[in-house]
């Protein structure tokens, strides 16, 4: 004698719905009814009460506030804050070699840096604070928009704690895209004993062209966060070797050339630099 399914059976002689199919109906009447958990000490009501709602980190994203929402009051000034308008190029401090090299403001929002005509003739601005400093500890973070409208001709890089990205006798960490490999890198340099070493990661394959780079240093994690245009490209734990920047230079941005006889350009806009109080 075989042994029923207990949910198959039907409810009664005179009702052919069996259990099973009682229960899916129930719960889908409980769901689809607005007035569910909503009894004191119920669910909803407990949530609705919370002083805070909790969410996994990350899982409110923009769509979800509507625009205007976020007014003053609201906003946190817990941090060093830096956003140059680029109308001028006056605050910024500057390396310009070889003929043709030029830092100008080209249209509004945006520095147009022009290399000399030499291989390895460096043009760059670079940001000081006469009242922070750069230190890895203070979670800085860099983002600027480089437009490169050379053919491929020139070294272009950012930098994080150091003026120039291109050094490698600096503690720093940074993004540069190098003409004679075609690549792009996330790199940081670290000092061990008596010699500076360069960790770096090709994140890339294309030179910069309208193209928003982004560097998150996260010193709890012992991490540092690689973008470019807002795709995560590299993530870099840092905890072996830390870069142990303290430094006036905020941030500095340039170009190099690597093709000789000409001037390139290299523009620079919307950046945004901010890091923890020193």
């Amino acid at each position: 004698m075989s042994i029923p399914v207990w949910g198959l059976l039907e409810k009664s002689q005179i009702d052919p719905e069996t259990i099973e199919e009682a229960i899916v109906r129930l719960i889908l009447v409980h769901n689809e009814s607005e007035e569910s958990h909503l009894g004191a000490g119920q669910s909803l009501q407990s949530h609705k009460a919370s002083e805070i709602i909790d969410h996994i980190v990350a899982s409110i994203i923009a769509d979800k506030i509507k625009d205007g929402e976020v007014i003053v009051p609201k906003l946190g000034f817990d941090r060093f804050f830096v956003m140059p308008e680029m109308e001028s190029t006056d605050a910024w401090s500057k390396v310009n070699e070889g003929t043709g090299a030029a830092i100008i403001c080209s249209s509004i929002g945006c520095l147009r840096l022009a290399g000399g005509n030499a291989v390895g003739n460096k043009t760059i601005i670079y940001a000081q604070s006469v009242e922070e400093y750069v230190a890895d500890n203070l979670d800085p973070s860099l983002s600027v928009r480089l437009s490169d409208t050379s053919p491929n001709a020139q070294d272009i890089g950012i930098a994080i704690g150091a003026a120039d990205p291109f050094s490698v006798a600096a503690e720093m960490i940074g993004m540069k895209y190098i003409k004679a490999d075609a690549k792009t890198y996330a790199f940081y340099i670290y000092y061990d004993v008596d010699h500076f070493v360069e960790v770096k990661y090709e994140i890339d394959n294309t030179q910069p062209d309208k193209n928003i780079w982004k560097i998150v240093v996260d010193d709890t994690a012992k991490t540092i966060k690689y973008y470019i245009d807002d795709v995560l490209k590299q993530t870099i734990d840092y905890t072996a070797h830390p870069p142990l920047i303290e430094s006036v230079n905020l941030f500095g941005i340039g170009s190099r050339n690597a093709s000789a006889g000409l001037t390139y350009f290299l523009y620079v806009s919307s950046p945004i630099y901010y890091q923890d109080w020193s």
